[in-house]
């Protein structure tokens, strides 16, 4: 081998040589570049998996807070279906007509049970008018009837008298004078007994009669009385028909204020239907919205890590490479 060829065969070596340092000097370029870059992969690893971790803790903390809040809404639904069943039964119970059937059924039986009173204690009064009547008739009558009773023994008595006296002076005009007189003193004396029998008589009448008066007075004033107890009854009556007229007024009243209250109820309930339709509605989205948020981040960091790995296992095959 000549020297030219020497020579030209170390040069060929030397640019050989050059040309492969500049390349390990590439490749450790190269390599610092991929080992930087790997680090910071690893520390993006590293904070993405923080990320995750501390995503992953706020989203079951946020997922129990739902649910807690979730359990309080069911039972503050509860408590609402709970507060509507009661409203309900309420409503039930203090039905408007109901409540305006069984006071107008009241009314009428106790409307009807005054004015049968009322019919019962008319009837006793006329009754009692009739009685009172009757007995002024009849004590007119008694009276009547006693005086001429009366006036007929009088007369019967005197035309007895006429008939003995005058038989007795036919009887005197033929006996002696003493016997005449004392004939005259008997009869005296006997007609004297039979007057005074007769005023004996007269007084005990008048007694009767008087007796009669009084009770008749006192049939007046217990009628009077009965008039009187009668009458304070029926005014009685008449107040407590006001008052039940009163009663009724105010009792439609009360019905009118329950059918606006159950009107109030009724849209109150219907307000909050809504209002738990739109807390169900805004839970079933929220739920939605964190399960879509929960599998984004969960594909997103797999998508990461699968790409980190990747990285890994190309920095590692250049790494071999290179060694």
């Amino acid at each position: 081998m000549s020297a030219t060829q020497f020579t030209k065969r170390e040069e060929d070596l030397q640019k050989l040589l050059a040309e492969e340092r500049n390349r390990s000097e590439q490749r450790r370029q190269n390599y610092n570049e991929l080992k930087t870059e790997h680090l910071k992969l690893q520390e993006s690893y590293l904070r993405l998996q923080s990320e995750m971790k501390q995503i992953l803790d706020e989203t079951v903390y946020f997922k129990e807070k739902k649910n807690i809040e979730l359990d309080e809404l069911l039972k503050n639904n509860e408590n609402k279906d709970r507060e509507l069943e009661r409203i309900k039964k309420i409503l039930a119970d203090n039905d408007p007509e109901h409540i305006r059937i069984k006071l107008s059924e009241d009314f009428d039986q106790s409307l009807k049970k005054i004015e049968k009173e009322k019919d019962r204690i008319v009837g006793e009064r006329d009754r009692l008018h009739n009685e009172l009547r009757l007995l002024r008739q009849q004590m007119e009558h008694q009276e009547k009837e006693h005086l001429d009773s009366i006036e007929k023994v009088e007369l019967n008595l005197v035309r007895r008298e006429k008939e003995e006296i005058r038989s007795r002076l036919v009887e005197a005009s033929q006996v002696p004078d003493v016997k005449k007189l004392i004939d005259l003193s008997e009869d005296n004396s006997r007609l004297n007994r039979k007057l005074q029998q007769s005023h004996e008589m007269i007084e005990q009448t008048g007694e009767q009669f008087k007796l009669l008066q009084k009770q008749i007075e006192d049939l007046l004033i217990e009628n009077d009385q009965k008039d009187r107890i009668n009458q304070n009854k029926l005014c009685s009556f008449q107040e407590k028909i006001n008052e039940f007229r009163n009663e009724n007024k105010q009792l439609k009243t009360t019905i009118a204020e329950k059918q606006q209250e159950n009107e109030e109820l009724t849209k109150e309930i219907q307000r909050l239907k809504r209002s738990h339709e739109k807390i169900r509605f805004d839970l079933e989205q929220q739920r939605i919205f964190f399960d879509g948020e929960k599998e984004a981040i969960s594909a997103k960091l797999q998508q990461e890590i699968q790409q980190s790995k990747q990285i890994n296992d190309s920095l590692k095959n250049e790494i071999k490479i290179l060694i």
